[in-house]
Order: structure tokens, then sequence, then C-alpha cells
């Protein structure tokens, strides 16, 4: 059993992956089943402020310089993660951004147990990896995990009430 595991900036992912199994039939489920994903699924607003603050060269994300847009995106990947969690029960472990900065540890055993994969030291230490890393996080992947962005949002309330209200937060 492989386990795939996206943070929540690859909506556009889990949108595709819906029009493939929307459109192309039970086949497609049945390919996904010999795997498990991890869901990072931050409460509040974490994902989608990271993107509205961060430029991308990258064309099609035009949603992300737009707060309305960009929670409509977001309500569509959390509708989608819904529905696959109730046509899928078990499929998805989910996993709050606080409670992984609270116990890594105990996060990240549990979604490795979730994969059918064994625990190894170096996931507390990812941060010593010397892969290349092609994101908007690719400066923080390089640090332990902290808790700056805990709640960092409040400070951009009053800036944020277009996303708030399209979020319905």
């Amino acid at each position: 059993m492989r386990c795939r595991f996206y943070r929540q900036g690859f909506w556009l992912i889990y949108i595709l992956i819906l029009i493939v199994l929307v459109e192309g039939g039970s086949f497609v489920i049945l390919s996904f089943l010999d795997n498990r994903l991890g869901n990072s699924s931050e409460r509040h607003l974490y994902n989608p402020i990271s993107i509205f603050k961060n430029y991308f060269s990258s064309d099609g994300l035009d949603y992300a310089y737009d707060q309305i847009e960009l929670g409509q995106y977001y309500n569509l990947y959390r509708e989608l993660v819904e529905h696959w969690h109730s046509v899928l029960p078990g499929f998805i472990h989910e996993i709050q951004y606080e409670d992984i900065v609270d116990d890594q540890e105990v996060q990240t055993r549990g979604l490795l147990a979730h994969c059918g994969l064994e625990w190894n030291d170096a996931c507390l230490k990812f941060f010593k990896t010397d892969r290349p890393v092609n994101t908007a996080s690719a400066v923080q992947v390089r640090q332990p995990i902290y808790r700056d962005s805990v709640q960092s949002w409040k400070r951009y309330e009053k800036q944020l009430l277009p996303l708030l209200k399209t979020l319905q937060f």
C-alpha cells in the first residue's frame, strides 16, 4: 500500500481528480484504492492566506490574488474532501495544522500507520533533506516546525473580510 500526502495547496489536483472520477468512471477509483491519501486540512485560514500572500509565476493561478475567488476555490476543495470522506471512508487521513505543530511525532506516526509505513526517525528531521523543493514553502521546509503561523491570520482579519465572508468564517 502506498501513501500520497498532499498539502492543501494542491486544490487543483483534487478538483481534476474529481473530474476524472466523474468522467472516467469507477476504474479510476479502483486504481486509487491501492493508495491512501493524507490531507493537511488546516483549520481556519492558514492555507488561503499563504496562497494570497505569495506570488506565483505560473499561469492559471489568478484566483490566488482575488480573495473572493480564492475563497470559492477553497470552498470547492472542502466540499470535495467531504465528498471523498463520505464515498471512501478511511481513504483520507486528516491532519490538522495546529495538531502537528503541537505534537509532530504523534501526528506523523498516525499518518505513517494510515499509509502502512514503518516509523523512521528521519521523519522528525524532514528539514535536513537536500532534495530540491520547488514550492512557495521552499524556505519553510528547510526549518523545523514552528508556531509562528498559528492564529497569525487574526492580525489581518479586517483586510481579509472578503475572504472570510466567502468562507463563511
